[in-house]
């Protein structure tokens, strides 16, 4: 089935289907449907400035998004691309959707523009973590999240 999909940028009409997949993306990651938020992340993948979308269709319907970024990596003086949301619409799932957004974003690294690719999820997302491992490394790093009141402690 892999050859009836498409792969491009996403488009100025893919807004409504995109703010579907988006809220159900939100809604399994444990967040509800928020308008506002949607139209903050439209503005930045419809313009194409630090974020960037690319999309997969059968038959003119969207099956699934990528959010994606470039950074910088002082450290060797080059760039990376951050993936920072990849979805499937649950009934497309296993057709190849993710899959055909990771070997895209993964090609970019052999131009040589972009020294990696990276992306988190959760320890307990198996199935995503199998196809995952056929595209890179489990990371030695781990990662931190400061928040407004994270330094905070509660009085005793």
């Amino acid at each position: 089935m892999l050859e009836a999909l498409t792969l491009r940028k996403i488009q100025v009409g893919d807004r409504v289907a995109w703010s579907e997949m988006f809220d159900s993306y939100r809604q399994t990651a444990g967040y509800d449907p928020d308008a506002s938020i949607n139209a903050v992340v439209w503005s930045w993948i419809s313009a194409e400035q630090a974020s960037q979308a690319i999309v997969v269709e059968d038959d003119e319907e969207l099956l699934g998004f990528a959010h994606y970024r470039r950074f910088p990596r002082p450290i060797l003086g080059d760039e990376g691309i951050y993936l920072d949301d990849l979805f499937t619409r649950p009934e497309a799932r296993g057709r190849g959707v993710a899959r055909l957004m990771l070997t895209h974003l993964s090609a970019q690294l052999e131009t040589g523009a972009f020294s990696v690719l990276r992306w988190t999820t959760k320890p307990g997302n198996d199935p995503a973590r199998r196809l995952y491992e056929q595209f890179g490394a489990l990371s030695e790093s781990i990662t931190y999240n400061a928040t407004p009141h994270s330094g905070e402690t509660t009085p005793s």
